[in-house]
């Protein structure tokens, strides 16, 4: 059974009281899915994107004809949590998730999720019919490495620094 917003939404409340000795995190109800999609997000709000293939991308030496090195400055690195879209959030997830995502219904759900507990925010004016194109973390680095422990993506693996 998968828990409900209202479930996961009492008990970030209740962890934010709590003195969080012996609490478990907020978002250890949330399903598998949404774990990832989340640890994702961190990544995507703090990496630059020209470091996706990098990180994430799958070479095969027989068709890979020349490589192309860039070297990231301390420029590239985002000061805050840059904008990211849906279909490089998605990318990102399947590359990290093992076993891997089907990409379906369910992804769209749990990003519905994500922007019903808070974990993430669309990035497109108020008032506006289209659905938005932008999304943005809003996990701290602290609460990205406890998902990231959770659904077993090494955080650390896939971090930008320079």
């Amino acid at each position: 059974m998968r828990p409900t917003v209202s479930t996961v939404m009492d008990k970030l409340y209740a962890s934010l009281l709590d003195d969080g000795s012996d609490a478990t995190p907020a978002f250890a109800c949330l399903g598998r899915a949404c774990k990832v999609l989340a640890v994702a997000s961190y990544l995507a709000s703090y990496n630059p994107p020209s470091t996706d293939l990098h990180y994430f991308g799958v070479t095969s030496r027989s068709t890979r004809k020349r490589a192309r090195r860039s070297n990231p400055t301390q420029s590239d690195r985002p000061a805050g949590p840059a904008a990211f879209s849906l279909d490089r959030l998605y990318a990102i997830a399947t590359a990290i998730a093992i076993p891997p995502l089907s990409l379906s219904f369910a992804l769209d759900a749990a990003v519905g999720d994500l922007l019903a507990a808070g974990l993430i925010q669309s990035d497109h004016p108020k008032g506006t019919s289209a659905a938005p194109s932008k999304f943005r973390t809003c996990l701290t680095e602290s609460e990205a490495v406890a998902m990231a422990d959770l659904t077993g993506c090494p955080l650390s693996n896939f971090l930008f620094t320079v």
